[in-house]
């Protein structure tokens, strides 16, 4: 436990994030729900992604650091890329052998609907350190093309 010297309200500006932070900061409760000794099983975690659009293809970016290569599986249906896969816990560490655990373990999935019409036979799946890179070309259709402008003399 830290000791933090008492400041009145009287004694400083107020600020309501300072007191948000003073309360949540007082239980610890990400910390103590962290310092579980056994690895997360079966619950349900999601891979940060990020999806980004150029002009002629959308970008995903998700994060799978610990996942094998062999236990992913991208798919493609109806505009929608599907990513499922599993992160697997160590098996040679026993329960009574962890000190803390943060990592989740278990199935994952995730799903984008893209808006326009995207080539489901051009996508492009590149494993690298921990992050999969996949490359979702558009149609010709979705693509953005610029209209020239006439100008109508008076």
């Amino acid at each position: 436990m830290v000791l933090q010297r008492w400041r009145p309200r009287s004694m400083r500006t107020w600020s309501p994030f300072e007191d948000i932070e003073d309360f949540f900061g007082s239980w610890d409760w990400p910390s103590r729900w962290m310092q579980l000794r056994r690895p997360l099983e079966g619950m349900a975690w999601t891979p940060k992604m990020d999806v980004y659009e150029k002009p002629d293809a959308y970008t995903v970016m998700a994060e799978l650091p610990g996942v094998n290569m062999k236990d992913i599986e991208v798919s493609m249906s109806d505009n929608t890329l599907n990513i499922k896969g599993e992160r697997i816990a160590p098996e040679d560490v026993s329960e009574e052998e962890y000190q803390r655990c943060e990592v989740c373990y278990g199935e994952f999935q995730r799903s984008i609907r893209f808006s326009d019409a995207v080539k489901s036979e051009g996508v492009e799946a590149i494993m690298d350190n921990g992050v999969l890179m996949i490359r979702v070309p558009k149609t010709e259709s979705a693509e953005q093309k610029k209209i020239p402008i006439t100008v109508k003399s008076a």
